[in-house]
């Protein structure tokens, strides 16, 4: 065989490891050989950290590829090392937040396989000790707290560490407070050897924004003026426009004649408070109603004019304790209370107004759209029930004073309990659920009877709590509070109990929801928690407040009557003050703030104590020198609103005229 064959066929065995250059011809032919490259195999170098608790621990593998850490657990690097290599772990920095020591075991090696077995154990710091702090509440930037050392650090929402030597006191202070909140500390001073969980509390800061405590300044009527202010009064009624102006009807005001008698009457008249811009007081404007009404023997007689048909000298007596609503059209709707009926008689009316704001920002016009325009002397009209879950067009509640009121999505307007009229004529108290269903024509719309009891004294029904069921009901009550969530679901909070087998009344601090059915029938209650029952020699139930700020499945405000409340726009329920006994037996209007935040999941949420005082009757502090210690006293039959901001306003209650502002 020639030598060009044979170089060709040891080629053609051999190509699957080597590369074939060509065959030469003839005898002089040869082979060239590309070399092959070996393959490096890498492994990763990586462990555990245990014992880490906070920020700045940073790890090096052979003085390099630093790697942060934060938390507990496994790590690896991010750079692998060649097989046979030599690995060496490190500790590069130390941690800070809080200060910790941090050591190192089976750091150093040759890698064979993936590293996993580097150990780095965290502790503290040989004579240090680290004081645990939490933040709740805080919403904006500034806080910071200062040690007796002279130490001060920034702190944010969430945590916080904090160093002490050994044998070493330590009592923090707030050094700056965060702008528009007052944060307070507890267990905030100590010793090593004594170490207490740190908790900062933050809150808003209510601002005081006018109130003169006398009697109202009226101005131009439609024009408004910063020296506008309707006079001290309580339980009148409320509305806030789609502007954020804020609306007042009524109540019941108080006089002082020349001959220092006092004079106490139910008024008419109707006002506007158009907020200021940042940092600005608003403005009252007096837009309806007698502003002397003592002109008339102190008695405000509505003028009801046609049922139906708007009119500029419509205008609903004087009254307290009425119910509102506004619509989605920015109509605001007003339905019965203690007051005058057209012939000045004072008696519980049944009456159902709407008020039509001027589209040039001037006076409106009043419609009378239902109800009696007469009352018998100190008395009411029986209610007319009909057929539960069936509109018709005589179906009326009672005449009554101290019921809540809602406003769904659809417009039909929601009335529950108060102390009124039943079925047969007897007043007492009532747990009666109604809806007004407004007419689509403009004219009268008719009212539904939904649930509960058409007569006096209806028995309450709790079934499981947290879950629905047809015969759930809340028991007969007046002066209870009221919201209604983004969902539809109307809730109830509290009033006072003052049935036959009560003597002075009881203050309840149960919370109901009740659900609408989605079919047009009767929907159904749900008892969302609190107590049904009041301790034996009590007046109400007490509360259980936690700590401040802080929620908890087990707080609950105290059972109260004539509270106010609002709904934010994440859903929470807000609830001030209001008249109930607290945990020291004493009787009187709170002036505490609590925030009921539902559940996601639709089972019972929990209760947070926000802000004022667990105990009754405690005085206001109004344009203190620190803007952090402003707080309205306890007040009962308050009014409030809130803006299109989400600020919550309080006016009034208690005969005063203060109007307030909370920022949550």
């Amino acid at each position: 065989m020639s030598s060009w064959t044979k170089s060709c066929a040891f080629s053609l065995v051999a190509m699957v490891s080597l590369l074939f250059a060509g065959c030469g011809g003839g005898n002089g032919g040869t082979t060239s050989v590309a070399p092959v490259t070996p393959v490096t195999t890498k492994y990763t170098v990586g462990g555990t950290v245990t014992g880490l608790k906070g920020a700045g621990l940073v790890l090096q593998d052979n003085g390099g590829d630093n790697l942060a850490l934060t938390a507990s657990g496994g790590f690896t690097f991010a750079t692998s090392v060649a097989s046979g290599g030599a690995y060496a772990v490190t500790v590069s920095t130390q941690p800070t937040a809080p200060a910790q020591l941090c050591v190192v075991a089976s750091g150093s090696g040759t890698v064979s396989a993936n590293v996993t077995s580097v150990q780095i154990s965290c502790g503290a710091i040989p004579n240090h000790y680290f004081v645990a702090g939490s933040v709740y509440g805080l919403t904006g930037s500034g806080l910071v707290l200062g040690n007796n050392d002279g130490d001060t650090f920034a702190v944010t929402n969430g945590g916080f560490f904090l160093e002490v030597l050994d044998n070493a006191d330590y009592d923090l202070q707030v050094s700056a407070q965060p702008t528009g909140q007052t944060c307070a500390l507890s267990n905030g001073n100590g010793a090593s050897n004594t170490l207490l969980p740190v908790q900062v509390v933050c809150s808003s800061q209510w601002t005081w924004t006018a109130g003169n405590e006398g009697a109202g300044v009226y101005g131009t009527q439609g024009t408004a003026s910063p020296g506008n202010i309707p006079g001290r009064r309580y339980g009148a009624a409320s509305w806030t426009d789609a502007s954020g102006n804020l609306w007042l009807f009524s109540g019941l005001q108080q006089y002082w004649l020349s001959n220092s008698n006092e004079v106490v009457t139910p008024v008419n008249d109707l006002w506007k408070y158009t907020p200021g811009t940042t940092g600005k007081v608003g403005q009252w404007t007096w837009m309806g109603g007698n502003s002397n009404p003592l002109s008339n023997g102190a008695s405000q007689p509505g003028v009801y004019g046609t049922q139906g048909t708007a009119a500029s000298g419509n205008i609903p007596g004087g009254r307290q304790n009425a119910v509102s609503w506004i619509d989605s059209s920015g109509n605001l709707w007003l339905f019965g209370g203690s007051g005058f009926d057209s012939a000045g008689n004072l008696g519980d009316l049944d009456d159902l107004w709407k008020y039509t704001p001027s589209a040039t920002g001037d006076t409106g016009e009043w419609t009378w759209m239902g109800g009696n325009n007469t009352v018998p002397v100190d008395q009411g009209t029986p209610g007319v029930y009909g057929t539960p879950g069936i509109a018709a067009s005589d179906n009326i509640p009672g005449g009554r004073q101290n019921a809540v009121s809602w406003i769904d999505s659809s417009g039909n307007l929601w009335l529950f309990g108060g102390l009124g009229y039943d079925s047969a004529g007897n007043l007492g108290d009532l747990n009666d659920l109604w809806k007004y269903t407004p007419s689509t024509r403009g004219d009268a719309g008719e009212w539904t009877f939904m649930s509960g009891k058409s007569m006096i004294f209806g028995q309450e029904v709790y079934r499981a709590q947290g879950i629905a069921a047809p015969d759930n009901t809340p028991g007969a009550r007046l002066s209870a509070v009221s919201w209604i969530d983004a969902s539809g679901n109307l809730w109830l909070f509290g009033g006072v109990l003052a049935g036959p087998a009560t003597s002075n009344g009881e203050d309840l601090n149960d919370l109901w929801k009740y659900t609408p059915s989605t079919t047009g029938n009767t929907g159904e209650w749900t008892w969302m928690g609190g107590s049904g029952t009041v301790q034996s020699g009590s007046s109400g139930q007490t509360g259980v407040y936690g700590t401040l700020g802080v929620a908890a499945p087990g707080n609950i405000p105290a059972g109260r009557d004539s509270a106010v409340s609002w709904i934010d726009a994440s859903g929470n329920l807000w609830l001030f003050g209001g008249e109930g006994e607290d945990s020291t037996g004493n009787n009187g209007p709170f002036n505490d703030l609590w925030k009921y935040t539902p559940s996601a999941t639709g089972d019972t949420g929990e209760w947070t104590w926000i802000a004022g005082s667990n105990l009754t009757n405690q005085p206001g502090v109004q344009d203190a020198g620190t803007p952090s210690d402003n707080v309205p006293a306890g007040l009962t039959d308050a009014i409030g609103w809130a803006d299109s901001s989400g600020d919550f306003w309080l006016f009034g209650g208690s005969e005063t005229n203060d109007l307030w502002e909370y920022k949550p």
